[in-house]
């Protein structure tokens, strides 16, 4: 990733404990991926695990069993 990493994990409130350093770290692992508008990352009732998302640009809405 060219851009800045750290500031963006520093708002999540789950790694609030970790350093600069340590966020840094984390973000190595991480991949960049633009979504397009109306694309669903995850469905529900998928059984396999699929990853850790930080949406750093726009928004995303959650469902479950329907109910947004």
């Amino acid at each position: 990733m060219t851009h800045d990493v750290v500031t963006p994990l520093r708002r999540v409130p789950l790694l609030g404990g970790l350093t600069d350093r340590e966020l840094e770290r984390f973000a190595r692992d991480f991949t960049e991926r633009i979504i397009p508008a109306g694309s669903s990352i995850v469905k529900e009732g998928d059984e396999r695990g699929v990853g850790f998302f930080v949406i750093t640009d726009g928004e995303a809405s959650v469902s479950l069993r329907g109910r947004r």
